[in-house]
């Protein structure tokens, strides 16, 4: 259902004319709300109210429409992608490639000028959305006041919004952090099993991860001072035992990154590498992200869902019982993050978020045949629509089970279907 009171910006760059002048907007995968807003040179331009949404997808060489549509829509579909094919980011067939891939067309009433400003040094990297409802509750006005788009328009024109920090947001982020460690102190037993307990992660009594997850000193540190919009969220099972002997280094790195060191990483190449890690520093660039060994990236966000940490083994009798225990602080973190995707390494992960948020994924008893094919799973968390992926967990047992290679292009499919965040 499109909720009428939320207009999503969306970064467009080569279309920005042909959108306005078509008076549509086109992408693989983009959620469905009432207005939409092109935002272009660190501001948004121009908003028109959606009043249709169309999938078009080339089947036995003719194009098909999920739904009825005039001989002037059909022209403009057809120019759109006639047009398409002149921007040097359409060259890359994996991105618009429209004789193969669904594309979702979106026709607004018009787009309208508008001029609301974007305050901070950097735009917005992913598409956002903005609650109509809340912004004229702030000089007093409803959306009674509203009677068309040009007024919406027009209420925007010359105001300022920030990508700056949002305070809510990084005390919310912090209290969390607490949250996770006052649980972890309080019991252990409860999150346990009896080959299995689970604790705090401290050196002498104090407490060394000062995040949410010590995964998220990879990709995700320092969120709450920055706040950034988050593209992916990695959430995997748990983190294992921090304490081992072979860990020594690593707690090391940890501390001195509490301590401030900005020149130090959470992967040290002369130090022991996981192959879980070493094959996700491949995975990750299907996605774009290059040498996230020793680059963090502000749209990157790593976690586990279970938050405790082992105090024998490394691996193994976790169950998603345990799991799940934690489930209300993962979707906190959700809800905070407002990641526009959940990668969720292995099933028993992917099982925990989906139950997380209510849904019924139906794998069955063969998740590699799931993984090849099954529908989107999409969920929705303040006014934010996540996709969540399922993904076959890429350390030594689920090499074994699905190949790196095989895994590569399940990544590439979830860069397929993220690649046009902007027009």
């Amino acid at each position: 259902m499109i909720n009428d009171n939320i207009m999503q910006a969306v970064p467009v760059k080569s279309t920005l004319n042909d959108n306005i002048e078509l008076k549509l907007y086109y992408d693989k995968k983009k959620k469905e709300y009432g207005y939409l807003g092109l935002y272009n040179n660190k501001c948004i331009c121009a908003i028109g109210k959606v009043i249709k949404v169309v999938t078009v997808e080339k089947k036995l060489d003719k194009w098909t429409f999920d739904v009825s549509v005039t001989d002037d829509e059909k022209t403009r579909i057809s120019e759109a992608m006639v047009r398409a094919k002149d921007y040097e980011y359409n060259k890359n067939p994996d991105i618009y490639d429209f004789d193969k891939d669904p594309m979702k067309f979106f026709f607004v009433d018009d787009f309208y000028p508008t001029n609301y400003i974007t305050k901070g040094n950097r735009g917005i990297l992913g598409s956002r959305k903005f609650d109509l409802v809340e912004l004229l509750a702030s000089e007093s006005k409803t959306m009674a006041d509203i009677h068309s788009t040009k007024d919406i328009a027009d209420f925007l024109n010359g105001k300022v919004w920030t990508t700056a920090v949002n305070s809510t947001k990084s005390n919310a982020y912090a209290k969390l952090v607490t949250d996770v460690q006052k649980r972890y102190s309080l019991y252990t037993k409860q999150a346990s099993n009896d080959k299995l307990d689970l604790y705090n992660a401290t050196v002498n009594g104090k407490m060394i991860c000062n995040e949410v997850n010590l995964w998220t000193y990879w990709q995700g540190f320092g969120y709450a001072e920055k706040m950034p919009h988050i593209k992916y969220l990695l959430v995997e099972q748990d983190w294992g035992n921090p304490f081992l002997d072979d860990n020594e280094a690593f707690v090391k790195r940890i501390i001195a990154m509490n301590n401030g060191d900005k020149n130090i990483t959470y992967i040290d190449r002369n130090d022991k590498i996981y192959i879980t890690d070493e094959h996700l520093i491949e995975l990750f660039e299907t996605l774009g992200y290059k040498d996230i060994d020793n680059k963090r990236y502000d749209d990157l966000f790593f976690t586990n869902f279970c938050l405790g940490y082992r105090s024998s083994k490394q691996s193994g009798s976790m169950t998603k019982e345990i799991m799940f225990n934690d489930a209300d602080k993962f979707k906190k973190l959700c809800e905070i993050l407002e990641p526009e995707n959940i990668l969720c390494l292995g099933r028993e992960t992917f099982e925990c978020v989906c139950k997380t948020f209510n849904i019924n994924c139906n794998i069955g008893n063969d998740y590699n045949k799931y993984l090849d094919n099954h529908e989107d799973v999409i969920t929705h968390c303040g006014n934010t629509a996540i996709n969540i992926y399922p993904l076959a967990h890429c350390g030594g047992l689920g090499t074994a089970n699905r190949s790196l290679d095989l895994q590569k292009q399940d990544w590439k499919k979830i860069n397929n279907a993220n690649a046009n965040n902007s027009n």
